[in-house]
């Protein structure tokens, strides 16, 4: 097993810095050690957070990852909220997503191509680490939640957000998706945790305040760091387990 940390660029950054080749540049990560073993750190922006979240280049770091034989991915997002019970602050670990964006995300662009199942599109092993550490962190969380995948940059109208929660969805971002599709398509075992920033549009009176998500992403950003750092422990404690995961076996290898 060989694991990946994956997080935005608010996230923490320790341990000796690496460039890995990918499909059509280099990807710069950070190599960390605990207790002997080794796992990667990746934040998914540039240090100056202007890649807008529909023109991060998935397939460039997702190729990087699987080209240094990466196993598993642990990662973290800021979401926006869709429930009214759900707090600013809140953590959530997603299981499944609906996709409701125009990009195409995929490895597969000629004719040898494979139909990925995506029935459950993140790994029931590392959602279960997820789970445990955002437990013995003390964070307030939810143990399940549906995410929903846009486009971007903009927001979503107050009737998008409504129509959203009909579908029982729980959180709505732009990140998520088409790392899971993939990472699935490459064959690697991926979970993620999500921070709650914001109300979607239209459950506040007032509107969505970029300067005041960024407020909120800064306030509580270590609540995902303090989740991924004990998840990164726990999986390197049971790699052995982690192995015999199922998640991906009908994946084809990307070329």
């Amino acid at each position: 097993m060989k694991l990946a940390v994956m997080h935005s660029v608010d996230g923490e950054r320790y341990g000796s810095a690496v460039l890995v080749d990918s499909c059509d540049s280099k990807v710069k990560m950070w190599l960390n050690n605990h207790c002997n073993s080794e796992y990667y750190v990746l934040q998914r922006n540039s240090e100056d957070f202007n890649i807008p979240p529909h023109k991060l280049n998935t397939k460039k770091y997702v190729s990087a990852l699987k080209n240094l034989g990466v196993t598993h991915v642990l990662a973290s997002s800021a979401v926006g909220g869709l429930r009214p019970e759900q707090n600013i602050g809140d953590m959530v670990v997603i299981d499944q997503y609906i996709g409701l964006f125009q990009r195409h995300v995929t490895f597969f662009e000629e004719d040898n191509f494979a139909l990925t199942d995506m029935t459950n599109p993140f790994c029931p092993c590392l959602r279960d680490i997820l789970i445990k550490s955002c437990a013995k962190s003390g964070v307030d969380f939810y143990e399940n939640g549906c995410y929903v995948g846009m486009d971007g940059p903009r927001y979503e109208t107050a009737a998008e957000i409504r129509a959203m929660a009909h579908l029982n969805s729980d959180v709505v971002g732009m990140t998520i998706v088409p790392e899971a599709i993939m990472m699935r398509e490459a064959g690697i075992c991926y979970a993620a945790v999500c921070l709650i920033v914001n109300k979607g549009a239209g459950m506040e009176d007032e509107a969505i305040v970029n300067k005041k998500l960024l407020e909120n992403r800064k306030k509580y950003n270590f609540y995902p760091q303090t989740v991924l750092k004990i998840a990164a422990e726990i999986t390197l404690s049971q790699s052995g387990l982690l192995d015999g995961c199922n998640c991906c076996k009908t994946s084809s290898d990307i070329q």
